[in-house]
C-alpha cells in the first residue's frame, strides 16, 4: 500500500508475517535450525577450528535424532527430515560442550 504523506511525500507501509519462522540456536559462531514444520533440521559448522558439530533433537514419540554438518566448516550445511515433530533440541560442538535444550514451539 502506498500512502501520500504530507508535501507530496509518499510512505510505503509492508504489512507481513514470515512465512517460515524456524527455530534457531547458536553454540559460538556454530548453530542448528528447525523449520516451522518441526520436522526440518540444519546443522551448521561456522568454524575453522577442526571441532566437529552437531544438533541433537528430541522426537514427539520418544525417540531422538542427531545430525552433524558432514563437512566441517567448509561451505554447506548438515540437512535431515525427521519422522516426527521435534520438541527440543541442542547444538554441540565436539570437545567443547553443548548450548541449552531448547524447546520447539
Amino acid at each position: 500500500m502506498i500512502l501520500a504523506g504530507a508535501g507530496g511525500v509518499a510512505v510505503a507501509m509492508v504489512l507481513s508475517t514470515p512465512a517460515w519462522a524456524d527455530t534457531r540456536q547458536g553454540y559460538g559462531a556454530n548453530y542448528a535450525t528447525v523449520g516451522s514444520d518441526k520436522r526440518w533440521v540444519e546443522v551448521c559448522d561456522m568454524e575453522d577450528d577442526g571441532n566437529g558439530v552437531h544438533g541433537e533433537f528430541r522426537l514427539s514419540r520418544g525417540g531422538a535424532m542427531t545430525k552433524g554438518d558432514p563437512n566441517g566448516s567448509a561451505g554447506g550445511c548438515g540437512n535431515q527430515w525427521a519422522g516426527d515433530d521435534i520438541t527440543e533440541f541442542r547444538v554441540c560442538e565436539t570437545g567443547h560442550g553443548c548450548s541449552g535444550w531448547l524447546r520447539v514451539n
